[in-house]
């Protein structure tokens, strides 16, 4: 999204200067980008924290939700508005958030929003194309065969010029970088021409590059029609079907040529958090279950629970451990009913502790983003079937 940024900010300034509305050298130019980034910067920041704010005051799944669908373009629109970038603003802004929301959005609200933009990046994607396809067809009618072969050839050697790049680019900067750090921890990081090629070989055109193409103006400030643009259209449209095909089809011959390895730090960074989160869980029983109350027979079944998932990581000395049986009546159903919901609280508030552990450890650099959104997303569902369905979901 960095690199979108960049390449949309340039796109602007091509197109105000295609159409006349802007005359701009070369100083110029490099003074939009560095005040695109820099206001696109300062309005995602402000904006980031302003949301928190928000959600910290809301407590209904939906309305966080909507918070999330609106966050983007309040993000985009206020950075357009001062000639910032919006994408810059909007990463920004995202990146922000994954650091701070991560405490005051619910887990119904993170498990409902997961489907929700799944099926929604699908359907913009989707629809963009169909927008391109209904472009096309104006776009192609009535041009004569020697247009359309120049297109043609426009758009084989832009896809190649685009792979190419890729391939260059992706070959001969990580030595430039080798070659200037030289601490131990970059060295750690390096990786061979196969396990770099997976990468550069997948660079498919999408949704940007459409919108993008879509943008291109139909006239010139003067009120003339803007040469160049069908052209445009037509070798987007070209390249992004070539290089969906070529590198789409190609792809797992070279994620075989790559010898791909699984990355061990992964799992050992999981199961380093999993046993943090038992852990903080563990350790926080009996603090909350004195804030809430909860009988000792419910805090040993918690507790058991706990020692049990303890066990199985290895992790300590198993704990003396107790079992309370009631008789069957109804005063006994009655208390088991109490203890039950006193069990589900107790579970409830011991999650925050985890999920403040596996933050921490994120913070502190000892996992990474990927490994804390799967814990994070485990102890959602946790917390979701603790809590059961809502009655309007």
């Amino acid at each position: 999204m960095v690199n979108d940024g960049t390449a949309l900010v340039i796109f602007g300034v091509a197109v105000g200067v295609a159409v006349g509305t802007l005359d701009v050298g070369p100083a110029g130019i490099a003074w939009r980008l560095v005040g695109s980034y820099a206001g696109g910067i300062a309005v995602g920041l402000a904006l980031a924290f302003l949301v928190v704010e928000v959600r910290r005051r809301l407590h209904d799944a939906r309305l966080e939700n909507v918070m999330s669908v609106l966050t983007p373009f309040l993000a985009y629109l206020p950075a357009e508005l001062i000639h910032a970038s919006g994408v810059v603003a909007v990463v920004t802004c995202g990146l922000t958030l994954t650091q701070i929301a991560s405490r005051v959005i619910s887990a119904r609200a993170r498990v409902q929003s997961a489907g929700f933009w799944t099926l929604t990046t699908f359907l913009l994607n989707g629809s963009l194309f169909v927008l391109v396809g209904l472009e096309l067809h104006a776009v192609v009618e009535g041009r004569s065969a020697a247009e359309l072969w120049t297109g043609v050839a426009a758009t084989l050697w832009v896809s190649l010029t685009v792979v190419a790049t890729r391939l260059l680019w992706g070959n001969t900067l990580p030595y430039v970088i080798r070659a200037l750090d030289r601490r131990p921890q970059q060295r750690l990081r390096r990786v061979g021409f196969r396990g770099r090629l997976p990468t550069q070989w997948a660079g498919f055109r999408g949704a940007v590059s459409l919108a993008a193409a879509l943008a291109v103006p139909t006239t010139t400030a003067a009120g003339g029609p803007l040469e160049g643009r069908d052209l445009v259209l037509l070798v987007t449209f070209g390249v992004i079907v070539v290089l969906l095909v070529v590198q789409g089809l190609t792809l797992p011959a070279v994620i075989r040529f790559s010898r791909l390895q699984q990355d061990p730090a992964e799992e050992e960074e999981r199961l380093l958090a999993e046993r943090e989160m038992t852990r903080a869980g563990a350790e926080a029983i009996d603090g909350r279950a004195a804030e809430i109350g909860a009988p000792e027979a419910v805090v040993e079944r918690v507790r058991e629970a706990y020692e049990t998932r303890i066990r199985q990581q290895h992790l300590e000395e198993v704990l003396a451990d107790g079992r309370v049986t009631d008789p069957d009546h109804r005063a006994a159903k009655r208390r088991v009913l109490d203890e039950a919901a006193v069990e589900q609280r107790l579970r409830l508030a011991l999650l925050a502790d985890k999920r403040e552990a596996v933050v921490r450890l994120r913070d502190e650099h000892t996992i990474d983003d990927i490994v804390m959104r799967r814990l994070m997303a485990q102890l959602d569902v946790e917390e979701v079937r603790l809590l059961g369905v809502e009655a309007d979901d």
